[in-house]
């Protein structure tokens, strides 16, 4: 199973100050007749961002400092629910701006 799909999403600019739990940007995938399961792989090493896996909404995970990170690139990956559950590797594409 293979999404063939590669989106940029540009999140709109988040206040430092927003609390946990705040919705940042939805990201969507879709395959037919498949549930997808949405993760961030990489970009997130500091855990400040958080994933609804089911639904794709990317929320605040913890308290961001300006200061300390200017911003995130993140990159999520989208498989459906059959290819997680056997654990069959899937072939990713990289999205280039």
């Amino acid at each position: 199973m293979n999404i063939n799909a590669c989106t940029i999403a540009r999140a709109p600019p988040v206040n430092e100050g927003a609390p946990k739990g705040t919705q940042v940007v939805v990201i969507t995938a879709a395959a037919l007749n498949q549930t997808i399961i949405y993760s961030i792989v990489s970009g997130n090493e500091d855990g400040a961002f958080a994933i609804n896996n089911r639904t794709g909404v990317i929320f605040i995970n913890k308290s961001l400092d300006y200061e300390t990170v200017k911003n995130y690139v993140l990159r999520v990956q989208a498989d459906s629910l059959q290819v997680v559950r056997s654990n069959l590797p899937v072939p990713s594409k990289i999205c280039q701006k």
